[in-house]
This record gives C-alpha cells, sequence and structure tokens, in this order.
C-alpha cells in the first residue's frame, strides 16, 4: 500500500510532466481526477475557474498573488483559445502595453 508521500510524489510527477510541455495553467481534462485534487490538497495547483487551474509553489502564502500574476496572461491565452479558437482579440490599449513588455495584470480584461 502506498503512503501519503509516495502518493503525492506520483501526482507531482504527473505536474512536472504537464510543466516540462510548458503548461502553467492546466484545464482538468488534462490531469486525472485523483492526482488534481491531491495537488488542490497539498497546495500545488490552485483553481481559477470550474475546470482550470494554474500550479504555485505549496509554500506561498494565503494572499499573495505572485503566483497569479505569473500565471494570468498564460491563463487567459488558453482560456479564449479554447472558448473561442482565433475568433478572439483584447483591446488595442492592453495589446500595446503587452508588446511593449508590460505584463501588468489590469483590473478588468476588455
Amino acid at each position: 500500500m502506498s503512503t501519503v508521500n509516495q502518493k503525492l510524489a506520483e501526482s507531482l510527477e504527473v505536474l512536472r510532466k504537464l510543466q516540462d510541455v510548458g503548461l502553467a495553467v492546466i484545464k482538468s481534462s488534462e490531469i486525472g481526477r485523483v492526482h488534481r485534487e491531491r495537488l488542490v490538497k497539498y497546495g500545488f495547483l490552485q483553481e481559477v475557474l470550474k475546470g482550470w487551474y494554474f500550479i504555485k509553489p505549496a509554500e506561498e502564502q494565503t494572499g499573495d498573488t505572485t503566483s497569479w500574476n505569473n500565471a494570468y496572461w498564460k491563463f487567459c491565452a488558453r482560456y479564449l483559445e479554447d472558448l473561442y479558437g482565433t475568433e478572439y482579440f483584447i483591446s488595442p490599449d492592453q495589446s500595446l502595453l503587452i508588446h511593449t513588455g508590460n505584463y501588468t495584470v489590469p483590473k478588468q480584461l476588455i
């Protein structure tokens, strides 16, 4: 019988494989339910919207937004592509900010 640490190690290995292919934001269909629930329980994944998670360090304190700020644009890109394919755009103002290297998380994305 596997110990809790062994089970967590298995889930972390699954997470590492997802990170190795460049994912920082994960759709629930990309990871098994057991692994997903375990990683959420131990603080390695945080739900953004139903079925969407971002990877974060387990030791991150409650209220710390560093990981979310790092994952925000990746989440927006994956979520919008999942919903609309390539048939979406963001506001010209926000697009200009991104093209000039300003990746600050806006109060509202238009």
